[in-house]
């Protein structure tokens, strides 16, 4: 297996977080302060980002430095999402501010109640069994 420059994962990932956040070349460009032909170039690998702008990206996309330098091979590790989380991301990324405050208020409720035990006892007595 070939190993990948570490210029090009990061290539790979600016594409991937971008897509991932369903962001357009042009709204990147706009965050960081370049053109969208730059977010081309770093993410066909042909132009290096700079590491200021690089961590201006990393709080657009809401990630770490250190997941934008790590191939998304070696960060697969992770468990992945299954299709329904996937979807659930989807959808709560369509509602508007207040309707995200309320699913994150709705979750913190939930977490309380229904967190997984080690043992699953929390969860057998809110099920009644």
């Amino acid at each position: 297996m070939e190993r990948r420059s570490i210029k090009q994962i990061i290539a790979d990932n600016i594409k991937f977080y971008r897509e991932r956040n369903n962001l357009q070349k042009k709204e990147v460009a706009e965050y960081v302060g370049v053109s969208a032909a730059s977010v081309t170039h770093w993410e066909d690998g042909s132009n290096s980002i700079d590491i200021n702008k690089l961590a201006i990206l990393c709080d657009l996309f809401n990630c770490k430095l250190s997941e934008i330098v790590t191939s998304r091979e070696e960060l697969s590790q992770e468990k992945p999402l299954t299709h329904d989380e996937q979807q659930l991301i989807n959808d709560y990324r369509d509602l508007s501010p207040q309707g995200q405050e309320y699913i994150r208020q709705t979750m913190f409720l939930a977490k309380q109640t229904y967190k997984k035990s080690s043992d699953n006892s929390l969860l057998e007595e809110q099920s009644g069994a």
